[in-house]
């Protein structure tokens, strides 16, 4: 029993765990910080509260998209300044920003020290103002100067060797479709020429962000539907795109057969592209 109780005890001291309160290093403090209002701005793409959404950290948002003001560290209370109002809320969400403007948002965050005896002598309070642009797109020349229009070079990263071009633009001066992408999956028809009295080659994204696109259920227009969705990171003039299309309807296409969705058969692919021209590169 003694050899028992000894080896528990030394066991005991060996323990290397601060927030264990039975180890020799515990730290009361470990993981408490003092207030800190730095907080992240996400332009949100998508349905807010599904779990089809897609979060986007920016500092500039298309004035349609909905924004997620979101901290970064734990307060007891946190407090936002938005325009008119004044919320108290963990993380604030709202929507329908005048376009064409810079909007400023304030973080308040606050700790209650009788909860953390081991922050006296701390920041118990901290503020944060951050700017952020909303940006209003209206004809086609708003649509030529968002940062996707033109063409892009990349490749499929489970084929490298093989380069494929794919293209943001439109065939109509005022589009049906908005920003309309072509050339993805593989084989796909580049955009019709502009003005061509014909509908586009594919139809957008569903949700267009500053950085990052959401698609959903793309339509290929005359060619049938691959459900090709997926989600785009843009940085710059490189943009990674995760997507999936169902292999059943694109194989028949490329037999040239008729269009048929059954037996739905997912190929998910990733492909990373840069900028190559401003220009639309069309059939």
């Amino acid at each position: 029993m003694f050899l028992i109780v000894g080896l528990f005890h030394s066991c005991k001291k060996k323990c290397q765990d601060p927030t264990n309160p039975d180890c020799q290093n515990y730290d009361p403090c470990y993981g408490i910080v003092e207030a800190n209002a730095d907080f992240s701005i996400f332009e949100v793409l998508g349905e807010y509260g599904t779990g089809d959404t897609l979060l986007s950290e920016t500092d500039s948002i298309y004035f349609w998209n909905p924004v997620l003001f979101k901290p970064k560290y734990h307060a007891d209370k946190i407090s936002w300044i938005l325009g008119a109002e004044t919320i108290a809320k963990n993380e604030l969400f709202r929507k329908w920003f005048p376009g064409n403007s810079q909007i400023s948002v304030t973080m308040i965050s606050e700790i209650d020290s009788s909860k953390y005896s081991c922050l006296h002598g701390k920041k118990l309070n901290d503020s944060l103002t951050k700017i952020f642009y909303s940006i209003y797109i209206n004809d086609s020349d708003d649509y030529k100067n968002m940062p996707y229009w033109g063409t892009w070079e990349g490749i499929n990263t489970d084929n490298p060797g093989k380069k494929l071009q794919v293209s943001f633009g439109f065939i109509n001066r005022y589009s049906e479709t908005g920003l309309a992408f072509a050339g993805l999956p593989e084989g796909m028809p580049m955009q019709k020429p502009f003005y061509s009295h014909s509908v586009s080659s594919q139809a957008g994204f569903s949700y267009c962000g500053y950085k990052a696109m959401l698609a959903k259920s793309t339509i290929l227009y005359s060619l049938g539907s691959f459900g090709l969705t997926g989600k785009l990171y843009r940085r710059g003039n490189y943009f990674n795109f995760k997507y999936k299309y169902n292999d059943t309807p694109y194989q028949l296409w490329l037999r040239g057969e008729p269009d048929e969705a059954l037996p739905i058969v997912w190929v998910h692919k990733e492909f990373e592209a840069y900028k190559i021209s401003n220009k639309v590169i069309t059939q």
